[in-house]
């Protein structure tokens, strides 16, 4: 079967569904829900993210250089959404409108999401142009899990019940679909 642009990308499916928080020019936060990213190094540990240059999140990464990698569980499904379709632009206070709460970080300015498992703070090391995105690779300069969903050197994904985006409103969650209702 053959399949457009659209479709191909579905094919692959790889990590957590997560929130990205950035910091405009004033300091004020933004997050917004990011299915498209990767780990890309080992040593030192660099994470990428795939960033349409018509997102507000675009502008504040290549403005501050810095983001926070939140992953949340399906607990948070209804907020992940949200942020994600809605935009900084139209609703700069759209964090208010959710269940999540923003704490400092350890070493960047973008704040974490006090509701996530993982938490990277990253330094952009690069951003590469890739079609109608843009390849942002950070490097992770902080981490942390909650430890309850970290066991014999790997993080249980299946425990912590993450979001695993598969198209449309369709998730992954432990292994079964779910489906947002919003």
């Amino acid at each position: 079967m053959e399949l457009d642009s659209k479709e191909i990308i579905r094919l692959i499916q790889t990590h957590p569904t997560s929130v990205i928080t950035t910091v405009n020019d004033e300091g004020v936060c933004n997050a917004a829900s990011f299915s498209w990213l990767s780990p890309v190094s080992f040593d030192p540990p660099m994470v990428a993210i795939m960033v349409s240059p018509e997102r507000y999140t675009y502008g504040n990464i290549t403005s501050n250089e810095e983001f926070t990698l939140n992953v949340l569980t399906k607990h948070f499904i209804d907020d992940v959404m949200y942020v994600g379709k809605e935009s900084f632009r139209d609703s700069p206070n759209k964090l208010e409108d959710t269940d999540l709460r923003l704490e400092e970080s350890n070493k960047v300015e973008p704040p974490r999401i006090q509701e996530a498992v993982v938490w990277m703070e990253c330094v952009v090391d690069g951003i590469h142009e890739a079609g109608d995105h843009f390849i942002v690779v950070g490097e992770v300069v902080a981490a942390e899990v909650d430890e309850e969903f970290w066991k014999d050197g790997r993080f249980l994904a299946e425990e912590a019940e993450t979001l695993h985006h598969i198209g449309g409103k369709k998730f992954l969650v432990g292994g079964n679909m779910v489906e947002w209702e919003g």
